[in-house]
């Protein structure tokens, strides 16, 4: 059986192929976090470290990103699918609360982050080599 052998128009195609994309692109990640904490919870404690406990962190970055195409991939639905700005609004909630279920459950305080001075100082030294090299080439 073909896909999209019940669909007469490309934009019905298109609004089912891109709702496929939603689904995956909301179950995979929750999938990956959770093996993500069985792998350091159960499966390297029992056989390669013997016991030691093992950190899961919570990575804001990609979170960010996912977040990011997610919400593009319900922005290039809507059109084809008014319904989809419901279940943007169900889609991310339930993102969140898993997020917040995840981060409160399994996740581990990270050490004290480096000092806004660090910080501005890193900001800055990029900057001053951005600067460097973008201001030394000449269109």
């Amino acid at each position: 059986m073909r896909p999209f052998q019940t669909l007469n128009c490309l934009q019905d195609q298109l609004a089912q192929s891109l709702l496929i994309q939603v689904g995956f692109e909301f179950v995979i990640p929750k999938i990956s976090m959770l093996n993500q904490v069985f792998l350091f919870r159960v499966v390297i404690p029992r056989t390669i470290s013997k016991g030691k406990k093992w950190s899961v962190f919570f990575k804001v970055e990609k979170q960010a990103i996912h977040c990011i195409y997610f919400q593009s991939l319900f922005w290039m639905l809507m059109p084809f699918m008014p319904i989809a700005a419901f279940l943007m609004v169900l889609a991310f909630a339930a993102d969140f609360y898993f997020d917040r279920w995840f981060l409160i459950t399994f996740c581990a305080k990270q050490t004290a982050g480096a000092s806004s001075a660090a910080q501005s100082r890193v900001f800055a030294q990029y900057y001053l080599v951005s600067f460097a090299i973008f201001g030394m080439v000449r269109p």
